[in-house]
């Protein structure tokens, strides 16, 4: 399997995630890993983590690690 990078657009599953955080963040409380696989119904924090790492690796998000709430929107997240 191919490594995300920047610039590579998003898999389904990718989008309903960022368009999850992006309404979260917008309302002012970016949402915790744990209110993700909640929302989701995943499984395991691990799973919602490595959506997230492939989506920031695309570009749409920056998360500040180790911060809980940390997550913003980039300039190419606005677009979408």
């Amino acid at each position: 399997m191919r490594e995300s990078k920047e610039g590579d657009p998003l898999t389904e599953a990718q989008e309903k995630m960022f368009l999850y955080i992006r309404r979260r963040v917008r309302s002012g409380m970016p949402p915790t890993v744990r209110e993700i696989i909640h929302h989701f119904g995943m499984s395991s924090t691990n799973a919602a983590r490595q959506q997230m790492m492939a989506i920031e690796k695309k570009g749409y998000i920056e998360r500040a690690h180790g911060i809980a709430r940390g997550t913003r929107i980039t300039n190419r997240g606005q677009r979408l």
